[in-house]
């Protein structure tokens, strides 16, 4: 054992070098001791950047538990360690206390290290080209963050790193609602249906066996099954995880397995429109902008008309949203100032099925939403309604273009009226050209 060989006074000393920095010890240990492992440890340094989205979503599953808590103490490993795990007999490399395992160890900051975590598997090395179970890993676990954990900043990374997969994916807008008479498969649905699509690809694992048509046949009705179900986030990330624990061992680009890549593909996109769903309705501003952040990125234009209706100032406190969006609470400046960044960047949506006057008129309902929350100051903190002056600006070129509420609202009060009769008058002529 190396412990017998570290003097007494240095034991204490060693043990926190341990803690403090394992794969400076452990090459040390190396250099002494198995020099001839050298070969297996330069390889396992090679694949670190290879299996750098496994491993950042190994830890991912174990810093979260069951009961949506970020654990204080987990089992969670270095890339080092994770790579060699699948290379050499790591029994020589335990530490004071330590089996061939995972260690579970603490989590100073369990909030930090899944927001580390995140970042690692949203950017990992080797360019943008993923393959396809790097993919579903960085899906599953971005979803399942941005619902399930209690930090917000975590929720809100996980909410943006969704987006490049929601347009990857095509995603139309969130999730919508389930009714009543519709429930999610429960635990032994999915076992049943995940085993059954185990057991029907593990032959065509092997390449001589694709050409049998028997055999792409039972995987054809088992992925069929396993499409059937309506699976809720806890479903689909599961079942997520087996699929692509499969596409790491098989090449899913392959004709044979066409049946498993069109469910993978279904249970990504239930993933991310749940996620953008829960995170429109989240309970905290900061978490909700994010998610109006992202959905717009992945949806468009279509997202921000029906966004900026739900912030407009006064008018009915309910109204009909295609995306499930509910009013604005005006203390709450976070989606006001996320959506009028927006605008500022982007200007006003277009409705390209609006003949011209319709397009007049919602333009004249957008400026009027703006206006409505930049002059009110009793219900509107400062940054909102600044945010509404500069989107005002951005998109109101006749406007005055300053930052006092007053001289929008007696630029309004004397445009609004002329623009609307210019609106009746045009569609008068456009009526009388019809008679």
């Amino acid at each position: 054992m190396l412990g017998s060989k570290i003097p007494p006074e240095r034991s204490g000393e060693i043990h926190a070098v341990w803690r403090l920095d394992w794969g400076a010890l452990m090459a040390e240990r190396i250099d002494r001791h198995r020099p001839r492992r050298l070969g297996g440890l330069a390889a396992a340094s090679i694949l670190a950047a290879c299996t750098s989205v496994p491993y950042t979503s190994s830890n991912l599953d174990a810093l979260l538990d069951s009961g949506d808590n970020l654990r204080h103490v987990a089992a969670v490993e270095s890339a080092w360690r994770y790579n060699l795990r699948g290379l050499v007999d790591l029994r020589w490399l335990k530490g004071p206390g330590e089996d061939a395992g995972i260690k579970k160890r603490p989590i100073g900051d369990p909030s930090y290290t899944a927001l580390k975590y995140l970042l690692q598997l949203e950017n990992p090395p080797g360019g943008s080209t993923r393959p396809a179970y790097q993919r579903m890993e960085q899906v599953r676990q971005f979803a399942r963050y941005a619902v399930r954990c209690p930090g917000k900043l975590v929720r809100e990374r996980a909410l943006l790193a969704l987006v490049p997969h929601g347009k990857r994916l095509g995603i139309a807008g969130p999730a919508e609602p389930d009714g009543d008479d519709v429930a999610a498969a429960n635990a032994p649905e999915l076992q049943s249906a995940l085993a059954g699509l185990m057991q029907a690809a593990e032959p065509l694992l092997r390449a001589k066996e694709r050409a049998d048509e028997t055999r792409r046949r039972d995987l054809d009705a088992a992925a069929q099954v396993l499409g059937s179900l309506h699976v809720d986030l806890d479903g689909g990330w599961r079942a997520l995880k087996a699929i692509s624990g499969l596409a790491g061992a098989a090449d899913l680009s392959d004709p044979a397995f066409e049946s498993i890549r069109v469910v993978a593909r279904n249970l990504e996109r239930r993933l991310v429109e749940l996620a953008l769903a829960s995170g429109l309705s989240d309970p905290d501003p900061y978490v909700r902008a994010a998610a109006v952040r992202a959905t717009y990125s992945i949806v468009g234009e279509v997202f921000l008309n029906d966004l900026l209706r739900s912030l407009m100032g006064g008018g009915p406190k309910d109204f009909e949203s295609a995306f499930g969006l509910r009013r604005e609470n005006p203390a709450d400046s976070d989606v006001f100032l996320a959506a009028y960044e927006l605008v500022r960047a982007n200007g006003l949506p277009e409705d390209h099925g609006l003949g011209p006057i319709e397009a007049r008129v919602e333009r004249l309902e957008h400026l009027r939403g703006l206006l409505s929350v930049a002059g009110e100051s009793e219900l509107f903190a400062d940054r909102p309604r600044t945010a509404a002056m500069l989107a005002l600006k951005a998109v109101a070129a006749e406007g005055p273009g300053t930052l006092r509420s007053e001289d929008w609202t007696d630029w309004w009060q004397d445009w609004a009226p002329k623009e609307m009769e210019d609106i009746s008058a045009e569609q008068a002529a456009i009526e009388g050209q019809d008679r």
